[in-house]
């Protein structure tokens, strides 16, 4: 017995240039020949899941700049120190290159410590993304495709860090 509804946001109805005459009646008759054409696009509101795992999308995105702040950290403090890794270590942030960084020694205590926390930081870090990798595979599913409502939701490859438009 109850109606379908569908809520549209005034932002997406698309608009003529110039037709500026407003009226409760124009506007409803533009309305329902937009409708039928499937020119509206219906506003999503989300399940509590979804919002559960736009969260955790969140908190992952947190984590990334989290690390890239960590790493930034690091390579400013070799930088002011004039250390740079030996020509053997081509790239950044390998298992190569960050074995190097966990033998390195400074002359004072202080910076050793600096730099050990620093180190510390950026390994803590790590393993929360770990924590986000697994729970996003966990939520896989619902985070790729469509919505149950067929709103369009972005997919998430949580094992290489991008998103994927070919969903």
């Amino acid at each position: 017995m109850g109606a379908h509804c569908v809520v549209i946001a005034p932002s997406l109805i698309p608009k003529r240039p110039g037709d500026h005459v407003k009226t409760d009646r124009r506007d409803a008759e533009q309305l329902a020949r937009l409708f039928r054409a499937g020119e509206l696009t219906p506003v999503y509101v989300p399940e509590r899941e979804d919002e559960a795992l736009r969260e955790l999308v969140r908190a992952r995105e947190a984590a990334k700049e989290d690390t890239h702040r960590a790493r930034q950290r690091i390579l400013k403090f070799l930088l002011r120190h004039h250390i740079e890794p030996p020509a053997t270590i081509k790239r950044r942030w390998t298992r190569k290159y960050r074995s190097w960084l966990e033998q390195l020694t400074f002359p004072y205590e202080p910076m050793q410590v600096a730099f050990d926390e620093m180190l510390h930081t950026l390994n803590e870090i790590e393993q929360r993304m770990g924590v986000w990798k697994s729970l996003g595979s966990a939520s896989h599913g619902r985070l790729q495709g469509n919505s149950d409502s067929g709103a369009s939701v972005p997919a998430w490859d949580w094992t290489t860090d991008g998103r994927h438009s070919s969903c």
